[in-house]
């Protein structure tokens, strides 16, 4: 991809795992305190050495200066850690002093070796405990720093009483060594709780500034991060005269995964996304999560001439089937890409048009991208608009419902009729239901229309059977959000009773896509509809990923044809022909075999329905019947058709 790699500029970086900034600086100064503490050992028993006297001395300097040594290399090799080390180096530090101290005050009272030994080891006895307190420790260890100055005390008051009167400068040197131990270990116990504070201040610091720029769930950019790296990626394309790639991602279906699977599969779903983005995006590109499953992309581009191809190809990658706790999800994305400062000029824009183009691809199929274009811009408009005016679209009486009859190729007679949903809006004009079902589905808004809808239909059945026609159903098609509510089989029943009808007096169309969330939910679903005598009907079989094992097992009495089906019927081209004669005799064999009949959509000349009758098609709709007819025209054309 002719990306240019990037890395954030401002926003915090994470530590490496497991290693607070504390631990890092204390294992590079690790090496330096060890040598430095070889270095005094050794230049104590050159001393000794150079006397000439006290040869048990030398021979526990040298000691010391062994077991810096030792510590020093299973630290390089990496059998200790850091507090291991400073552990042991304290306990040899700490012993060696306290043995030497006692060696020559009781063993062989030496008063002026005592005060050698006090002034070289003066500034040792005060940084011990407080390197013991700078790092974390072993508890022996830290038993050993604290009883280092109630040694030094007790061995004082024992050799001043022993040897009374003693030499000024030694009792001087008594003393101050005392009182620094006890200074150095007061002082030493309140840095390390001022350092503790300190530590942990700054880490929750960078825990809430993390918070602040990146997403609790997945780890990567929320929307403050993902502005804030827009801003650096802009300037930059400023100053390199770059371009700036903004692609727009929405999860489609993840409202029917999330509430037939659970919340838990839900965001196990976006944390598998969002790895997988981080493993496409990784040295070039930055992504973020700014809504529940949205994502944005942002790359600085050297050149966007195959700017299109690439970002089709990092699409088609991302589109694939997930795996979420052993069980394939069928992952299709719908995606915008605006680039600036071809298409925006701040920020805001770039996001905003990435999102309408995005807009775009999901109302135009689902599982695309599409790129930014100023005749988008109208149609992200007109969109907003749509979805705007959705709110409270059911008491405004802008919605009616059309009826097309779906008539039994075999005797000619009606056997039931689609409710098809129509808008009509005062200044917007007669909206598709292409458009405005799929904003509907995205805020919710299909929930009380969908209602609405069954309560309407139902009605109709009730009074054309009150008008003479007892054996006609009405067909509703039902989106997959309506239909994964918890109460909708109680709002079926209850909308039946309310219409004084049975359920056979209603079909639900469902759709295929609706298998692909969780098999057994929807099976124990359909089967709750079935006790109340509603049929089934499988809605545009062949458009989406039909799963042939799924459809054995869901309860659907009928599998509706999609209108591609019969598109090349009417060509010249026979081979055309041929394949769509397979493609339509395959699916009735199918049927058969599953005990279910066959209803095709959008029969439009009489060449159409020759071949589905010759084929032994069960049931048939479209144009060549008639056209979507309002309910007055649809009593009048069924009574025609009785006559």
């Amino acid at each position: 991809m002719n990306w240019t790699t990037t890395r954030p500029a401002n926003l915090p970086k994470p530590t490496p795992t497991g290693q607070t900034r504390h631990q890092l600086v204390s294992r590079r100064l690790a090496p330096g305190v060890v040598g430095c503490m070889l270095a005094a050992y050794l230049m104590a028993g050159l001393t000794y050495w150079l006397n000439g006297t006290h040869g048990l001395l030398l021979g526990l300097t040298v000691f010391g200066a062994a077991g810096c040594v030792a510590l020093l290399g299973l630290f390089r090799r990496g059998k200790l850690d850091v507090a291991q080390a400073i552990s042991w180096l304290s306990v040899v530090d700490i012993s060696y002093i306290i043995v030497k101290f006692f060696y020559l005050a009781f063993v062989v009272p030496d008063q002026q070796m005592l005060l050698y030994a006090l002034s070289s080891d003066f500034l040792w006895t005060a940084c011990t405990p407080t390197l013991a307190y700078s790092v974390p420790i072993t508890p022996l260890a830290r038993q050993f720093v604290r009883a280092q100055p109630v040694a030094f005390t007790v061995l004082s008051a024992l050799y001043l009483l022993l040897h009374h009167p003693a030499d000024p400068r030694l009792v001087f040197s008594l003393v101050q060594v005392c009182f620094v131990n006890w200074a150095a270990l007061v002082l030493a116990q309140r840095f390390s709780v001022t350092l503790v504070r300190l530590l942990r201040a700054r880490k929750d610091n960078e825990t809430l500034t993390r918070l602040a720029y990146h997403d609790e769930l997945t780890g990567l950019l929320n929307r403050r991060g993902l502005e804030e790296r827009l801003k650096e990626m802009l300037a930059q394309s400023r100053a390199t005269r770059t371009s700036v790639a903004v692609i727009f991602l929405d999860l489609d279906g993840f409202k029917p995964i999330n509430d037939t699977l659970g919340h838990q599969v839900g965001d196990e779903l976006l944390q598998s996304v969002a790895r997988r983005i981080g493993r496409l995006t990784a040295g070039w590109a930055e992504g973020a999560r700014v809504a529940g499953d949205e994502f944005v992309v942002v790359a600085l581009v050297n050149d966007p001439v195959h700017l299109e191809r690439d970002a089709r190809d990092f699409h088609a990658a991302l589109s694939q089937p997930v795996m979420v706790q052993g069980k394939r999800v069928e992952l299709t994305i719908s995606a915008g890409l605006s680039l600036y400062p071809q298409d925006a000029q701040t920020a805001q824009d770039a996001l905003r048009r990435a999102d309408i183009a995005m807009l775009s691809a999901k109302t135009s199929g689902k599982n695309k991208i599409r790129l930014y274009g100023r005749n988008l811009h109208a149609e992200g408009e007109y969109r907003q608009a749509v979805t705007h005016e959705l709110v409270g679209i059911t008491g405004r009486n802008e919605l009616k419902l059309l009826y097309q009859p779906i008539y039994d190729i075999r005797t000619g007679q009606v056997a039931s009729c689609e409710a098809l949903l129509r808008w009509s809006h005062p200044k917007l004009g007669n909206i598709s239901p292409a458009v405005f079902i799929p904003l509907a589905e995205s805020n919710g808004s299909i929930l009380p229309i969908g209602l609405w809808v069954i309560r309407q239909a139902l009605g109709s059945a009730a009074r054309w059977r009150a008008q003479g026609l007892p054996g006609v159903r009405v067909a509703v098609n039902i989106s997959p959000i309506q239909l994964i509510q918890p109460d909708f089989v109680m709002q079926v029943r209850r909308e039946l009773e309310a219409a004084g009808l049975d359920g056979r007096a209603l079909e639900l169309e469902i759709t295929e896509g609706l298998a692909l969330t969780d098999r057994q939910a929807t099976i124990e679903l359909l089967l709750e509809l079935r006790k109340l005598d509603i049929l089934l009907s499988l809605d545009d079989f062949g458009e989406g990923f039909a799963s042939l094992s799924h459809m054995r097992d869901l309860p659907v009495q009928h599998i509706k044809l999609d209108r591609s089906f019969l598109s090349s019927v009417d060509e010249e081209d026979p081979g055309s022909v041929r394949y769509n004669r397979a493609l339509i005799q395959a699916s009735l064999q199918l049927a058969e075999a599953l005990q279910m009949e066959v209803i095709a959509e959008g029969v439009e000349t009489p060449a159409q329905l020759q071949l589905l009758r010759d084929l032994g098609c069960h049931y048939a709709q479209g144009y060549l019947y008639t056209r979507p007819l309002a309910f007055g025209e649809l009593i009048e054309h069924l009574g025609f058709r009785r006559s």
